[in-house]
């Protein structure tokens, strides 16, 4: 069954994996289209998605990209070298070209949605560089949780991602 938003079914189902972002029927499973992430924009096997209307955000290590929901186009991509994983993103359309927060390993980067144009970072000076929640309110936003697993002899950091609609 096909979730209906804004008059209309949406029958895609959207994976960011290993430098690809993918979009599958949600009925079938068939592949509608695959998109490569620039590898030298990004270098990450986990990749975060943020839905818009008509694009997807994607980023991963030390890259953002977007690209277009109906065929997986390439709009643009940004590298930024910083930028480890797990990321949070936050989309917001209030200024004129709107913003795209981005933050992973406890940095924060902010970027014009429309072109991807870096407009500011901030490294949180003194915190570290460990995962972070973003939440931005009034925003769109994707938040992977990450958390530790340790078997006695190991211990292994798992990311679960999350979407909230703010």
């Amino acid at each position: 069954m096909s979730t209906y938003r804004d008059g209309a079914y949406q029958r895609e189902i959207f994976v960011g994996t290993n430098n690809h972002v993918v979009c599958l029927d949600r009925q079938t499973g068939e592949l509608r289209w695959q998109t490569e992430l620039p590898s030298s924009t990004f270098a990450s096997t986990l990749v975060t998605l943020l839905l818009d209307d008509e694009r997807i955000y994607a980023a991963g290590g030390r890259g953002v990209g977007c690209v277009a929901k109906g065929d997986g186009q390439l709009i643009w991509h940004t590298p930024i070298r910083k930028l480890q994983p797990p990321v949070a993103m936050a989309l917001d359309h209030v200024p004129p070209e709107g913003q795209l927060i981005v933050a992973g390993a406890g940095m924060v980067f902010s970027l014009v949605a429309e072109d991807g144009t870096l407009s500011w970072q901030n490294d949180l000076p003194g915190m570290g560089y460990f995962p972070l929640s973003l939440r931005v309110p009034g925003a769109l936003s994707a938040q992977p949780r990450s958390y530790y697993v340790s078997s006695g002899k190991s211990t292994v950091l798992k990311v679960v991602e999350e979407e909230h609609d703010e």
